[in-house]
């Protein structure tokens, strides 16, 4: 596994690597949750969170197909009865590596912060979701002959 933005959650991993991601709130009460696997696989283990260690990890494998993606949500309390230093920790790891962990900021407006994570096989094209798929095979009416063509050109103006 390996980070291939800096901008935001976009990783490279292999099929069949085994990705753990680790979610913990600071200074705020736990109220993360995880959206399901975007390619329909499930999540392999789950660490559920609670009051005394408000950390959650959950596993996956990496599909064959050329991507996996998932949300996580990071809610805060209202602004008015939130710590100052409340975040959340983010971190991913696989085979000995490790990104994180990153801080999850409350937004500037609302009092959830939403994010987008994807993992991509090695060497698949960066750019939109179209890029990721096959492009589909050319198909239409088939071609008439030159013979055929040229046979009822002749005959177009004729009458029985």
């Amino acid at each position: 596994m390996k980070r291939i933005s800096q901008n935001r959650d976009l990783f490279e991993a292999s099929a069949g690597e085994t990705i753990t991601v680790t979610l913990e709130a600071s200074k705020t009460p736990f109220q993360g949750t995880f959206s399901e696997l975007g390619s329909g696989g499930k999540w392999t283990s789950v660490q559920i969170p609670t009051p005394a260690q408000p950390v959650e990890k959950r596993k996956f494998t990496m599909p064959e197909n050329t991507r996996e993606f998932f949300d996580i949500v990071c809610a805060f309390p209202p602004q008015d009865q939130m710590n100052p230093d409340a975040k959340y920790r983010l971190s991913f790891s696989s085979g000995g590596t490790v990104d994180g962990p990153n801080d999850v900021l409350p937004p500037f407006v609302g009092d959830i912060n939403d994010l987008f994570c994807e993992f991509r096989l090695p060497g698949t094209v960066p750019g939109t979701v179209l890029s990721l798929m096959t492009p589909p095979e050319k198909s239409g009416p088939p071609k008439a002959s030159k013979k055929k063509a040229a046979k009822s050109k002749g005959t177009a103006g004729k009458r029985s």
